[in-house]
């Protein structure tokens, strides 16, 4: 009889400590409205740009917290006074070649309630890497998880205008801006992109959309296409002038690659009727000349859009990128 007490007294403290968590925590944070998910509820988000070399190295209880999945401690700690921000020593599994902090973790194993929470507790997602990189801010954009959107598109909505100027101004040499890495997302880059050009005038929109600034001298533009992203494509083509559409379409990589050498390229990977899309898109709007200009291109290797195609057995796309005088 005491057994069974002490059984049923154990249950009910577990169910009260789950009970606390998920009180503790967004519901469904990745199918909630953006908009009512904080209602009458300003966030405060963190925007420190600190680099990742100057966190400190977290402590060994929070250490521990995280080898057990024990992630309720890990919040109880911080209330406590722990640094939400603190680095995984290096060595540790967390830790890598490189440290790397909470929100890393939540973000790499797609609990994005947990990042929610650590968010709300200082969690900083503008920190910044190497090579003046924002690694963590990046691999957000780069998930196909909606949580990660939700939370992108919370950050976004929660800083000062200012603070988002700086945001679109974040390059990195291999990497490009933030525009780029949301670009190539297949499933969710047309939102992250919607995001980050939100609010923008129409010429800072174009300007923003042009960067090249990357080590290969690669538009959003040319990533998009590069991925068969089609709807990508079109929502960076969106709203500019006719002019600027038409020279963003000409632009040339360091390689003097165009747009359609890159889908001749990745429609190989992906899917050729897509790429075949993308083409008639591009097309819109220029004039036979035009077309003929993108379509005779050659890139450093000599190569045309239409040798690209030919040379992946890309027959139908080959014809669309033929000739036509």
């Amino acid at each position: 009889m005491i057994l069974f007490l002490l059984i049923l007294l154990a249950c009910g403290n577990n169910t009260d400590e789950k009970s606390e968590i998920k009180k503790s925590l967004p519901k469904k944070l990745e199918r909630t409205n953006v908009k009512n998910l904080f209602k009458n509820k300003k966030i405060k988000i963190a925007f420190s740009e600190k680099k990742l070399d100057d966190l400190p190295i977290m402590s060994k209880r929070m250490l521990e917290a995280f080898k057990t999945d024990n992630y309720k401690k890990v919040l109880r700690y911080i209330d406590e006074g722990e640094d939400a921000n603190s680095a995984f020593p290096k060595g540790t599994k967390f830790g890598l070649s490189n440290p790397r902090t909470p929100l890393h973790r939540a973000n790499s194993i797609k609990d994005y309630n947990f990042a929610m929470k650590l968010i709300n507790k200082g969690a900083d997602l503008t920190i910044m890497h190497l090579n003046d990189d924002r690694h963590l801010l990046r691999s957000f954009i780069r998930s196909d998880n909606e949580g990660a959107l939700n939370i992108f598109k919370i950050f976004m909505a929660n800083i000062t205008k200012e603070q988002k100027n700086k945001v679109r101004s974040w390059k990195a040499k291999k990497f490009g801006t933030l525009l780029h890495t949301a670009a190539e997302n297949q499933k969710l880059g047309v939102h992250f992109v919607r995001e980050l050009l939100n609010g923008m005038g129409r010429e800072e929109k174009t300007k923003y959309k042009m960067i090249v600034e990357n080590e290969y001298k690669e538009s959003p533009l040319h990533y998009a296409a590069a991925e068969i992203n089609k709807e990508v494509v079109k929502e960076l083509l969106k709203d500019m002038s006719e002019a600027k559409a038409k020279e963003y379409k000409l632009l040339l990589t360091y390689e003097n690659e165009n747009v359609l050498h890159k889908v001749a390229l990745g429609a190989f990977l992906e899917n050729e009727q897509s790429g075949i899309d993308i083409v008639e898109f591009i097309f819109q709007d220029l004039i036979v000349n035009e077309k003929n200009i993108l379509k005779e291109q050659k890139n450093n290797y000599g190569k045309t859009p239409y040798n690209l195609a030919i040379d992946n057995q890309l027959n139908k796309l080959a014809e669309k990128l033929a000739i036509v005088k």
